[in-house]
């Protein structure tokens, strides 16, 4: 969680919107990284204070999701998910890789 921490305050994603603050960052965390069943082969390769990738995209829509579509600062959820992808986290890619990003977004 720690690393998850540091990542949304580095990408600028703590107080971007009113349910965007510490801690409900780490809520979205916490939800995305619940296992149902404690006894599942997921369970056993899943630690409970690290995310796999497709948990960290989770997050990374749930932020998008709280931050702009609830907020009504988008017209829908895939703009309010592709401004936390390109406002946040790509701006801050090296000039060459946001130029790639660019290419693979639009």
């Amino acid at each position: 969680m720690n690393a998850w921490g540091d990542f949304t305050m580095q990408v600028g994603l703590v107080d971007v919107a009113p349910d965007c603050k510490a801690k409900d960052l780490q809520t979205i965390f916490i939800a995305a990284n619940v296992e149902e069943d404690k006894n599942s082969a997921e369970s056993k390769v899943n630690f409970a204070r690290a995310l796999h990738r497709f948990e960290f995209l989770e997050c990374i829509i749930r932020v998008g999701l709280a931050a702009y579509h609830e907020e009504k600062t988008t017209e829908n959820m895939v703009d309010a998910i592709e401004k936390v992808i390109v406002t946040h986290i790509v701006s801050r890619f090296d000039k060459n890789v946001r130029s790639w990003w660019g290419n693979v977004l639009w």
